[in-house]
């Protein structure tokens, strides 16, 4: 039965994803209803085999399920009893998930620290690299810009992710709109370029190309300032050019 639920939620969410407004909302609304359906009769079925080896594999599809569908709080449940019954087998990317989970029921430094355990106990995993961009959206809502510029940074400067990899690109998207609102437009604007240069046709394009404008505006304004405070017709002419 949860193998049904499962199949029939994620047939449903791919539908919707393929799907005009209409239909698609339907559709997202009943892949979920089935995903959470899934998760628990995953998760009963995880009791009914505690002492099998199969325990730890009901566990984790019990998470995947509620996870996908967006029913955090089971999921990061799940994922805590798992972690502490699993010690090798999905470990980053169940750090992953409790993290997303966490971060979606408004938990931040739980989140926080969960991302963190995922980035530096398992260097090796492909998660971690989606680790630090959910690290850096949970880090920004709590003020600290420095430490998401980091996680970002060691997204785009390491050795392991090329450019042609999603979180590559989500992370140079989301630097140049980290660095326009610390007010660092030039910055911003090297950055929002390449990534619209890149990745002309990603739905994020759009809002780079516009926060590129708004930084190009706002840079405008210290000249302008220098304008008035200037003493002579040289750096008068100079700041208005650069206006």
């Amino acid at each position: 039965r949860a193998r049904t639920h499962a199949k029939w939620g994620n047939l449903e969410l791919e539908r919707a994803a393929q799907s005009s407004h209409l239909y698609g909302e339907e559709a997202w609304k009943l892949g979920r209803y089935h995903l959470r359906a899934a998760g628990r009769d995953f998760e009963t079925l995880s009791r009914l085999r505690f002492a099998t080896r199969e325990f730890t594999e009901d566990l984790w599809d019990a998470a995947e399920s509620y996870y996908r569908g967006q029913s955090y709080t089971h999921a990061a449940s799940v994922l805590r009893e798992y972690l502490h019954h699993e010690s090798r087998r999905h470990k980053a990317t169940a750090l992953l998930r409790l993290g997303q989970s966490l971060a979606a029921i408004n938990e931040p430094k739980q989140a926080i620290a969960a991302f963190e355990e995922c980035i530096e106990m398992h260097p090796n995993a492909g998660d971690i690299f989606q680790a630090r961009l959910d690290c850096v959206r949970v880090y920004r809502q709590l003020g600290n810009s420095e430490k998401a510029e980091e996680l970002l940074r060691s997204n785009l400067q390491g050795e392991d992710l090329l450019p042609t990899s999603p979180e590559w690109r989500d992370s140079l998207f989301a630097l140049g709109e980290l660095l326009h609102d610390l007010g660092r437009f030039e910055e911003a604007i090297k950055s929002l370029d390449e990534a619209v240069l890149r990745y002309p046709d990603d739905p994020k394009a759009t809002l780079a190309r516009y926060i590129i404008a708004r930084s190009y505006h706002n840079a405008a304004e210290e000249p302008a300032e220098k304008i008035k405070a200037a003493k002579t017709e040289n750096e008068r002419q100079k700041n208005r050019k650069l206006r």
